[in-house]
């Protein structure tokens, strides 16, 4: 069995914690398994949730009692915040963001280097914005992969990420993005 968790659960995971953090909303996420995927390899949706980077970590080394995080999944922080759409969620039906002083607007890729997509902006099926990004070290080693929200790669050491609502900062590689509604 992969341990990718399968697109139909993935999204009834996403949904269910009004898409991000179980914990704290973060609109970037992780797929977690309570149950440990090292102990029984599964991919039940009653016994996954979504975390932050911060929390999946958290919950993975033992932090977090199996208690806590059903807690937690049984009250998502979105659905308790009335964000059932989650933190980026946007209303209306285009794309905007804001880079530095430039807004550019609409779906697709807006950075592209050496044949790369870089950073590209959608709006899912429930109209909630979907952020992918890739970032290099200067000596192109990959530091941050996200895949429509998901957070699949990170090697920022020693740095901070954090996103608020319209947001994402991380003070490691410079970068700050602005989405606007």
């Amino acid at each position: 069995m992969s341990r990718r968790t399968p697109a139909d659960i993935a999204r009834q995971l996403r949904r269910e914690a009004g898409f991000g953090c179980c914990i704290c909303g973060n609109p970037i996420f992780q797929y977690h398994h309570i149950i440990e995927w090292k102990d029984d390899q599964h991919h039940r949706p009653e016994d996954m949730m979504v975390l932050c980077p911060n929390h999946h970590d958290q919950a993975t080394k033992g932090a977090m009692t199996e208690a806590e995080q059903r807690k937690f999944k049984a009250s998502p922080r979105n659905i308790q915040d009335g964000l059932a759409k989650g933190r980026l969620a946007v209303r209306q039906n285009y794309c905007a963001a804001s880079f530095g002083s430039v807004t550019v607007v609409g779906e697709g890729p807006f950075l592209r280097m050496a044949d790369e997509d870089i950073i590209e902006f959608s709006l899912g099926e429930d109209g909630n914005l979907e952020l992918s990004i890739k970032l290099y070290s200067e000596n192109d080693d990959l530091l941050l992969k996200i895949e429509r929200n998901e957070w699949t790669s990170c090697c920022v050491n020693g740095g901070d990420v954090s996103t608020i609502f319209g947001l994402l900062r991380t003070d490691t590689i410079k970068l700050e993005l602005n989405w606007t509604d």
